[in-house]
């Protein structure tokens, strides 16, 4: 403890005789700017350099503590990042649902054939529409005698019952594109009936909703845990260090100077919690590997997008700027936490 104490005095007053040498003597050999800016770096390097080494090795004082921390940190994130990818991949299954979602026109059965190319064109014409497929009567009960029991059960009328059928694809499954479409669809003369599960698109529309709310919820929660633990470890690392920081104090450190390995160790608690947060996610993907793809195969359209050939990895949105922002928080609620539990302790000296 004494050899700590010393070392951290030494480094003080070193910091502090570099900070406050005389411009004349830090610029002699500087010349413009440019100079300057290197010989700062020069000046700074060694102590930002030295406090990182620091604050490292204070974490590995205490090795179980300090897995301890990580491994509630890294659960505590692991969670709310599983639901973000699960939600994210439904957002995508939704979509190749919704792309084979069709609306179904039924025209009247008096309606000719030129007069169903007619409307079929007219309908085409929309900007909401993306194509229109013209299924006649005689197609639809070629369809229907490939069954030989419905066959013959259309044998014993005179004249094909069928109607002609527009089969309609929307360019966006909006309800707030397919509602007016719908309405428009329907007063179209000629036409018996449209087809459209608009509430079966409403309850997945409100399913997803209530999914990202859940995700939002979860991730503030467990953001507030991974605060809360680590305020509560700097803090345990304070009160063990209270001499320490006495003696810097009398020394003359400013209170940066003492809190600066303090949030690099907060920082690096959460550095460390994000990477195996990552690495719990991923293995338990790996896991789930080939579940996800046998359920994929069951949807033709999503799992075309989900990737049956196998490469999961990518298809969960792993990408890398996902896992930098993952880590990226993960440093900010280590970096804040840390900077509340070493404000309050300095301000009550």
């Amino acid at each position: 403890m004494d050899n700590q104490l010393s070392a951290s005095a030494a480094h003080a007053t070193d910091a502090r005789n570099r900070s406050h040498r005389h411009p004349s003597q830090k610029g002699r050999t500087a010349s413009g700017a440019k100079q300057h800016t290197r010989g700062w770096w020069a000046l700074r390097w060694p102590i930002w350099k030295k406090d990182f080494h620091t604050s490292y090795l204070r974490l590995w004082e205490q090795p179980v503590l300090t897995w301890l921390t990580c491994c509630v940190i890294a659960l505590s994130l692991a969670l709310p990042f599983s639901l973000y990818l699960l939600v994210s991949q439904l957002m995508v299954f939704a979509q190749g649902w919704q792309a084979e979602n069709q609306m179904m026109l039924y025209l009247n059965p008096g309606v000719e054939l030129s007069e169903a190319q007619g409307i079929a064109a007219r309908v085409n014409a929309l900007s909401t529409v993306e194509s229109v497929q013209l299924i006649t009567k005689d197609q639809g009960l070629e369809s229907f005698s490939s069954d030989d029991a419905i066959g013959q059960v259309f044998s014993h009328f005179e004249e094909n019952p069928l109607p002609h059928v527009l089969v309609v694809m929307p360019n966006s499954m909006d309800e707030a594109v397919l509602q007016p479409l719908h309405g428009y669809l329907s007063e179209l003369v000629g036409v018996d009936s449209v087809q459209l599960d608009l509430q079966w698109l409403q309850k997945l529309n409100a399913m997803l909703g209530l999914g990202w709310r859940i995700v939002l919820a979860l991730a503030t929660g467990f953001a507030i845990a991974v605060l809360l633990v680590v305020y509560n470890t700097i803090r345990l690392a304070l009160e063990n260090r209270i001499r320490e920081i006495q003696v810097l104090d009398r020394l003359g450190a400013s209170s940066l100077f003492i809190a600066r390995s303090y949030l690099l160790s907060g920082a690096f608690l959460g550095f460390i919690g994000g990477v195996l947060a990552l690495l719990l996610v991923q293995g338990a993907y790996y896991w789930l590997e080939h579940s996800i793809v046998q359920l994929a195969s069951f949807y033709p359209m999503a799992g075309a997008s989900v990737g049956v050939d196998g490469v999961v990895g990518a298809t969960l949105g792993m990408s890398w700027t996902i896992c930098l922002a993952l880590i990226g928080v993960a440093v900010l609620l280590g970096f804040v936490s840390s900077a509340v539990a070493v404000y309050l302790r300095l301000s009550s000296r």
